[in-house]
């Protein structure tokens, strides 16, 4: 049976008698206006199915379409009033819908997974003690990470893309550095500054991605280092709100991929290990061994998990903290007092909060509320968070001002303390030579 056949059969079966004339009408009145105004020579596509219509005009009222009575015709052997009691059950029956499509992977990744699938076997680097840890991002963060990685004699490469980051970041470690290797009897090893990423990351046995919590940032630089780090260099994402799976459709050898989710070490020195999906088995166990050496403590998860093990439970604590202060239930120091008398903590997540940085637990947040589950939750305290703190550049430790953070102001001078200080100095004898 030809197409047009079929679409005569089916239009038979399923229309009441009155209807095809009524779309034929229909169509003349919808072209014979287009075709008036078109300087096309081409005619117009007839509408939808009226073909099929068309042909049914030409029909007795009761008779079935001439395609049933060829030879070819799969309903010859049917009478006319087989026809109209399958035509009948037809219509009574309920049409059910086909299941949905189950959901494809986008092309980058699938094309990227079969070039994962030919890697070789990861094999653990035998010579990690002379081969650098490199740190990308010298923030808050990977600042202490050098630091954690060079406390035991180890290389260490910090890299970053602002001098001035690099700067600050020299200063931390150089007075933290030897006092943490003095307080757990090791000794330091050398941290290298760059601007330059092929410099940082020559030879490398891992690397850790520290920048800022942008989902484009962050897979465009694991992107990049997948391509210029050996094969054997374990590429690691410090991302506690999105997962490495998340990051990977840059990467081809997602093997060697995963989450390490460090805190604020040396204050804290847990550690959360998650695979990518393709993470090969053996990085765990070889990881958590050289993370122990160095005073960590690793903690695997056994399965993916937005948010992982801590941030889902931080995630809960933080959103209801910043809840309250946007309703005014209570101000950030009432907070965080309950919070250190009930768990017997040392600090209150206001605090915590400030010190991660303004920034980073608004754009965490952010992520999380992309999930249609939390999204029910409403974003009223991220944008409170963002209008009166991110935007006005109050971001916690980072810039000396935030939640629980107040700038200290410094003391007026009044004029008689002016004058008197003008005397002093006026008066005063200069005794450097002595």
């Amino acid at each position: 049976m030809s197409l047009s056949q079929a679409s005569i059969v089916r239009t038979a079966q399923v229309w009441p008698k009155w209807l095809p004339k009524a779309v034929v009408q229909a169509e003349s009145r919808i072209i014979a206006p287009q075709t008036a105004l078109s300087t096309s020579r081409t005619p117009l596509p007839p509408a939808v199915f009226s073909a099929s219509f068309r042909s049914l005009l030409s029909q007795p009222a009761d008779s079935p379409p001439t395609c049933w009575a060829s030879k070819a015709s799969p309903f010859s052997f049917l009478s006319q009033q087989q026809v109209r009691t399958i035509s009948s059950s037809a219509r009574r029956s309920r049409v059910t819908p086909p299941p949905p499509a189950a959901p494809t992977k986008p092309p980058h990744l699938e094309s990227n997974l079969a070039q994962s699938s030919q890697s070789p076997i990861w094999i653990a680097p035998s010579d990690v003690s002379t081969r650098p840890v490199t740190v990308v991002g010298a923030g808050v963060l990977g600042r202490r990470l050098a630091m954690m990685w060079a406390s035991t004699g180890r290389p260490v490469n910090l890299y970053d893309l602002s001098p001035k980051a690099l700067e600050s970041a020299a200063v931390y470690i150089a007075d933290n550095l030897g006092s943490f290797c003095a307080s757990h009897n090791t000794h330091p090893g050398h941290v290298h500054l760059t601007t330059d990423l092929i410099d940082a990351t020559t030879n490398a046995w891992m690397v850790i991605e520290a920048v800022p919590e942008d989902l484009e940032v962050k897979v465009s630089v694991l992107g990049r280092l997948d391509r210029i780090t050996r094969k054997d260099c374990l590429l690691t994402t410090n991302s506690s709100s999105y997962s490495s799976r998340e990051l990977s459709s840059e990467v081809a050898g997602r093997y060697r991929l995963l989450n390490t989710l460090y805190y604020i070490p040396p204050e804290n020195v847990s550690v959360e290990l998650m695979s990518c999906g393709y993470t090969a088995p053996e990085i765990f166990k070889f990881l958590k061994g050289e993370m122990e050496q160095v005073g960590l403590a690793p903690k695997i998860a056994g399965s993916e998990s937005m948010g992982m093990i801590l941030p889902r439970l931080w995630a809960a604590m933080k959103r209801e903290t910043l809840c309250m202060l946007q309703e005014g239930v209570a101000k950030p120091e009432d907070v965080d007092e309950l919070f250190r008398d009930f768990f017997n903590a040392k600090k209150g997540p206001c605090e915590k909060m400030d010190e991660i940085g303004l920034d980073t637990v608004a754009a965490v947040e952010k992520h999380y509320l992309s999930d249609a589950q939390v999204r029910l939750l409403g974003s009223d305290h991220l944008r409170w968070l963002e209008e009166n703190y991110v935007e006005k550049g109050k971001l916690g430790k980072k810039t000396g001002e935030g939640l629980i953070m107040k700038k200290i102001q410094k003391p007026k001078v009044t004029k008689d303390e002016k004058s008197g200080q003008e005397v002093w100095k006026e008066h005063s004898v200069d005794l450097s030579g002595l």
